[in-house]
């Protein structure tokens, strides 16, 4: 008895779709063990670390030299400073502790000063920071946007006093500005491009968003703001509804921002000083070095020679004192990372003798450069095997093999998908995963969809109830691979048998043969059939 009940046509549908997740889960899990065995049986253990005990003098004097920091006076001077209690490495975003004790050598490698850090009766340059802590940036406040709830709600800013909340500023994503409240919900106006406004007509966006600073001046109860965009650079003070354009950028995109006590500010790790003067560094895409300074007014570009780019590791920081600006350099007497590099570029590296350099500059009004210093010390050959527990991730040395059987559907969802990776929590752990198993368009992949796509042809041509189910089968397998391969197996391993009208094999999953049509072959009639007239 046929039925037309609206089940019978989500059967099929469902089967194939849970078949699917099951298979898929046990691919995933099996691909994901396989790296995971790998990382643990080729990952490289590290040798003892050689004590500074066991280097002769010169080989310690290198070692101290090379893990000294380097430190201009303003008058061109270089110490080399070195911490000698405490732990023998430090990140270069934490300064020193007060108590901490250092020596201070010069380029001769004389001691200078020994004693706490707090104490040092040197005052060296303070570089621009790159700020980390107090900050925001555009795939943060797209997600924070995204997922407004009555727990998160979007950025904000206070207006109080010492005892009291007086209003708060929250920024509008759909008008590109911030709207003032007190604390009775009546507005109190809007802070854009355009100033302190009381009007929606007045109101002039921002631009597209790239980042922010905040931080509370001394004495203050409310915070002022360094508003990034892709072209300028805002300065908000919304205690006194105040919006100042620092910095526009006319051909290019804005990279990057660092800070030296721009308006108090002093990023973690800074050396500022509370005479030092404000600076507010930024670069450019099109390779130009921009310079803010305040007290008085002033802004300097800066574009250094396209010779530099040939050698690896230049950094340049800035710094200013009442003697002028600074450009300071930091580089690597090697050839710069070509842009494919792979690990063999980076044994190379770590096995091959260098020289670093520092270099000090002073810069002119017109954004000159005029060398005042340069040292260079000596960077030890590393064995990459001892130096480092893996200078390769164990994991890629099969990655190439395990990624081989997943499907052109995992390379098409990561391009589709990626711009999204930072919005979400959960997208980053979905991201990450997909990006470790998908195939990257290799021709291993290809040869085994292929394969694949061979057999389940040759499998499905006999069993398939149409040609519309035998196309669907092969997209299917050409977008899964060894997990479609799978699900077609499991859902359409059948009887055969030989049709007797074409000779060919015909499955047993409709009446007629796919191929001629024939019916299937009727039992012939015998002398003790007990029914007649068939």
């Amino acid at each position: 008895m046929k039925t037309n009940h609206p089940v019978q046509f989500l059967g099929t549908p469902a089967r194939v779709l849970m078949t699917t997740l099951l298979v898929l889960l046990v691919v995933v899990i099996v691909q994901m063990s396989s790296l995971e065995i790998a990382r643990v049986l080729l990952s490289r253990r590290p040798g003892p670390p050689a004590s500074d005990r066991d280097l002769t003098a010169e080989q310690q004097r290198t070692q101290r030299i090379w893990r000294a920091r380097k430190e201009f006076l303003p008058d061109g001077t270089l110490h080399l400073v070195t911490r000698t209690g405490g732990p023998e490495y430090r990140s270069q975003y934490e300064p020193d502790a007060a108590d901490a004790q250092v020596q201070v050598y010069d380029t001769s490698d004389n001691v200078l000063w020994d004693g706490p850090t707090g104490e040092l009766p040197y005052d060296y340059l303070a570089w621009a920071e790159y700020v980390r802590r107090d900050s925001f940036d555009a795939s943060e406040l797209h997600h924070r946007v995204q997922t407004v709830t009555s727990d998160a709600k979007t950025i904000e800013f206070p207006v109080a006093t010492a005892d009291e909340l007086l209003a708060k500023w929250r920024y509008s994503p759909w008008h590109d500005c911030f709207l003032g409240y007190n604390l009775q919900g009546e507005r109190l106006g809007y802070l854009s491009a355009a100033g302190a406004t009381h009007a929606t007509s007045q109101v002039q966006p921002f631009g597209s968003f790239a980042r922010f600073v905040s931080w509370w001046p001394p004495k203050a109860y409310s915070p002022t703001v360094l508003w990034q965009t892709e072209r300028h650079i805002y300065q908000i003070n919304f205690e006194k509804q105040q919006v100042e354009m620092v910095f526009e950028s006319a051909s290019s995109d804005i990279d990057d921002l660092r800070i030296c006590r721009w308006d108090s500010y002093r990023p973690e790790g800074s050396a500022a000083r509370p005479g030092d003067r404000q600076l507010l560094h930024c670069q450019t895409r099109d390779g130009a070095y921009h310079v803010i300074l305040r007290d008085p007014n002033q802004s300097v570009t800066v574009r250094v020679p396209d010779e530099w780019r040939q050698w690896l590791g230049n950094y340049y920081q800035f710094a200013v004192k009442e003697q002028g600006l600074f450009l300071r350099r930091d580089w690597t007497e090697y050839p710069a990372r070509p842009a494919f590099a792979g690990s063999k570029w980076m044994t190379e590296y770590l096995r091959a003798t260098k020289n670093q350099w520092v270099e000090l500059y002073r810069v002119s009004e017109t954004g000159a450069l005029d060398l005042v210093n340069r040292y260079s010390w000596t960077v030890p050959s590393e064995n990459p095997d001892v130096a480092y527990v893996e200078v390769r991730d164990p994991r890629s040395y099969v990655q190439p093999y395990v990624t081989a059987f997943s499907g052109l559907a995992y390379d098409l969802a990561w391009t589709a998908l990626w711009p999204w990776a930072s919005t979400s929590e959960w997208w980053g752990q979905g991201g990450q995963l997909l990006y470790e198993l998908r195939p990257g368009y290799r021709v291993s992949s290809w040869l085994i969809t292929t394969v694949l796509l061979v057999l389940t042809f040759l499998h499905a041509r006999a069993r398939c109830t149409s040609k519309t189910t035998l196309v669907f089968w092969l997209l299917f397998v050409a977008l899964l691979n060894l997990a479609g391969f799978l699900v077609y197996w499991a859902l359409n391993h059948t009887a055969v048998i030989r049709c007797d009208a074409c000779g060919k094999r015909r499955g047993l999953g409709q009446i007629d043969c796919i191929r001629c049509g024939a019916p299937p072959p009727a039992p012939e009639h015998g002398k003790l059939d007990l029914i007649f007239g068939l």
